[in-house]
């Protein structure tokens, strides 16, 4: 059996430690790996591209700088793909940027280098979930991003939003959250290895109890809570005056 049908076939089953195992004794596994990003079957374009996590992983298989040049590569793809066509390119740089976060954080820009292209969204948003499940504080200060995309036309765009803020949101995002919760609109999502069809309010309403419950990775102090007043301003919004001294 050659390399591409082992692939083909631990992809199908979804047991990537084979492919882990395939990747430490075939150095041809990350090329052929590649080329699922773009299969026309949906879900191994997914499981390849959470492939690529699961063999970043391990330190003996491929090194910091073997990453990087990967990373590199799959960008190249974007760049030159167009965004649109590029399918699995954007996940895979998210997946093994998530496996090895305290080495590759210095990567994360180049994922939100591609912002403005609205056709990435639903892979740098899956990207930033992942990402953030290993390390929150990567991503504060991306979080306003992530927050204005809540508001998004596409259904999907504004699920796979609400996802990621699960995992990185704080109290800023409360408030939007909450009103998503009554949108009945349904968006597919890969997570945990299968394609799951659910609402965008049932993604919003896990995000909330993710940060509700998980105040460690946020702003406990601003759960829930009004913004604090600046100092000097009173209930009704207008500023209070300090009485001028008399000269002595």
């Amino acid at each position: 059996m050659s390399v591409k049908d082992e692939i083909r076939t631990i992809l199908s089953d979804n047991e990537l430690d084979k492919l882990v195992e395939l990747a430490s004794r075939e150095k041809s596994t990350i090329r052929q790996l590649t080329s699922f990003l773009y299969n026309e079957d949906e879900l191994l374009r997914w499981r390849a591209a959470e492939g690529f996590g699961a063999i970043a992983r391990d330190p003996h298989i491929l090194s910091v700088e073997k990453l990087q040049t990967i990373i590199s590569r799959l960008t190249l793809n974007l760049e030159a793909r167009s965004g649109g066509n590029a399918w699995g390119s954007m996940e895979a740089v998210g997946a093994i940027i998530a496996a090895r976060s305290y080495q590759l954080e210095n990567q994360i820009p180049k994922l939100f280098s591609f912002i403005h292209d609205a056709r990435l969204w639903k892979g740098l948003l899956w990207s930033v979930r992942r990402i953030g499940e290993q390390n929150p504080s990567l991503l504060q200060n991306r979080l306003h991003l992530v927050i204005g995309l809540l508001r998004n036309p596409s259904n999907t765009t504004r699920g796979h939003a609400a996802w990621a803020l699960g995992v990185i949101g704080d109290g800023d995002a409360i408030e939007i959250l909450e009103s998503l919760q009554k949108d009945k609109h349904d968006i597919r999502i890969y997570d945990k290895g299968e394609l799951l069809d659910i609402t965008v309010g049932e993604l919003a309403k896990r995000s909330l109890d993710e940060i509700r419950t998980s105040p460690q990775h946020f702003k406990p102090q601003s759960l829930g809570k009004k913004p604090l007043r600046a100092q000097g301003q009173t209930r009704a919004g207008k500023r209070t005056t300090t009485p001028r001294r008399r000269p002595s």
